[in-house]
């Protein structure tokens, strides 16, 4: 089945990184779209055409119907089952100081619970939060999470600087 119908030409590369099965259960979609689009192309109406592709492939009309409606409104990305194939996400902790907490998280093992670190890292943020910048534990202006930025302006969330005795919000 020729996907030119459901796909942009720059799109081809985007989905050709796909892993293979994730791939092809996407391929699988949009060749069933393709024929609902041939089926409308020769006089059958939209509904009627989705039911019986739906239909002739063992799909509930409610899921294709679904699945019709997220590639019409969001592109074949939509297609990807995440149940499957999730998303791999960065953690929104800067590299640098994940690393320093692992470094701490080896060399405090005590009953493998973290309990050790936690109160460590805790009680040195509290000294640099209390004004003392040799408790820094990384440089803050090398990072900034776009995640923090976001929900920071969108709650009107100040930061914590050095000194300041709590958070603010605006």
């Amino acid at each position: 089945m020729n996907l030119t119908v459901a796909l942009k030409p720059e799109e081809h590369l985007e989905m050709s990184q796909l892993e293979y099965d994730c791939r092809k259960d996407v391929e699988r979609w949009l060749s069933m779209f393709c024929k609902v689009q041939q089926a409308v192309a020769t006089g059958m109406g939209i509904v009627a055409a989705r039911e019986s592709v739906a239909k002739a492939n063992g799909i509930p009309v409610s899921t294709f119907n679904r699945k019709w409606f997220d590639w019409q409104d969001h592109g074949w990305e939509k297609l990807i089952n995440r149940a499957k194939w999730p998303v791999h996400r960065e953690a929104g902790l800067p590299p640098a100081f994940r690393d320093f907490v692992q470094s701490m998280y080896f060399a405090h093992q005590r009953g493998q619970t973290g309990r050790e670190v936690h109160r460590k890292v805790v009680a040195q943020w509290r000294k640099w939060r209390a004004g003392d910048v040799t408790m820094q534990i990384l440089d803050t202006t090398a990072h900034r999470s776009r995640r923090c930025t976001r929900d920071c302006q969108r709650d009107g969330a100040r930061r914590i600087s050095p000194g300041s005795s709590r958070a603010s919000s605006a």
